[in-house]
This record gives structure tokens, C-alpha cells and sequence, in this order.
């Protein structure tokens, strides 16, 4: 039984994604932790659209 998620999301090295509302990634970090920028992961949850209640 495979596991698509756990090899496109692999925990190994550390990263931040943001997916939007149809699945994709709208920001993938560099690896980290030391490398993060979270203002980017800001900048692009601003940029999308609001979820829908």
C-alpha cells in the first residue's frame, strides 16, 4: 500500500507549503528550519482568495 501524500509532502528536510483551495501548492519553502520565512508564507495566504463559509 503506497503512500502518495507522505512522498510529495515528505517530512525530511523540514518545509512549509501552502496549498490553495484546488490542491495545489502555492508556496513551498526552502528546506529548513533554519532557512524559513514565514512573511513569505504571509504574503501568500494574503494573495489568495478567502475560503467560503
Amino acid at each position: 500500500m503506497g503512500n502518495p501524500t507522505e512522498q510529495i509532502y515528505t517530512g525530511w528536510p523540514d518545509r512549509l507549503y501552502v496549498t490553495d483551495r484546488d490542491g495545489k501548492i502555492a508556496h513551498r519553502s526552502d528546506a529548513g528550519p533554519c532557512v524559513f520565512k514565514p512573511h513569505k508564507v504571509r504574503e501568500t495566504l494574503q494573495r489568495l482568495p478567502p475560503a467560503e463559509p
